[in-house]
């Protein structure tokens, strides 16, 4: 199975969500108004499989809603450095941080990710959450994130509207969603698009 992958694509949300004290707690206790509980162990986790994917096949991380980076869409990278000297030293060909959303490319293949804050938005706006054919409109929209800058934060653009598609992917992925669904779209000369719905993923330590 291993020789038939060409690499690995983490769509978003690698890094658990940061947690509150709650304030009152924390008021009894000490006098202090709430604070993060700050746990540098999802960090070393993920370094620790991050390097262990790497040294098997390259591996291209996205950002998500949940990971340390800007909420406003498209999503920065996460930093390389994050990741210590061994893995900030890699080439990119090798371990790379996507933006969100993000193009990339394998061979003559064109995939386009994300990490499923786009198709989560529009399902608030909508009376019957078919979350597969929402997928598939965006596509003939021709726009990933039709809510942004309404609903879904963004960075002001003046000059070009980075969700637009002015080109077709080969493989259209969305994750972090409740289930996981897939089907394609066929167009002119031959041309097929597939695109996936990722369920999310949720490991305990265990490997």
């Amino acid at each position: 199975m291993t020789s038939q992958v060409s690499r690995l694509i983490l769509v978003g949300n690698s890094v658990i969500p940061i947690v509150l004290e709650d304030e009152e707690t924390t008021k009894a206790k000490t006098m202090m108004p709430s604070r993060t509980k700050y746990d540098s162990s999802p960090i070393e986790d993920l370094t620790t499989l991050v390097t262990d994917i790497c040294y098997a096949i390259p591996l291209h991380l996205i950002s998500g809603p949940n990971d340390p980076t800007g909420a406003s869409m498209p999503q920065q990278p996460l930093p390389r450095a994050m990741f210590g000297k061994e893995l900030s030293q890699l080439p990119v060909e090798r371990f790379a941080c996507e933006s969100n959303p993000a193009w990339i490319g394998v061979g003559d293949c064109e995939i386009l990710a994300t990490s499923g804050q786009t198709l989560d938005d529009i399902c608030k706006y909508v009376e019957h959450e078919d979350r597969l054919a929402l997928a598939r409109s965006t596509l003939l929209w021709r726009h990933v994130a039709p809510t942004a800058p309404d609903t879904l934060w963004c960075y002001p653009f003046i000059q070009s509207d980075p969700f637009i598609l002015t080109r077709s992917p080969h493989i259209y992925v969305i994750g972090n969603q409740p289930e996981f669904a897939t089907d394609v779209v066929e167009g002119m000369h031959h041309y097929i698009l597939r695109y996936v719905l990722l369920t999310y993923a949720h490991f305990r330590g265990e490997w």
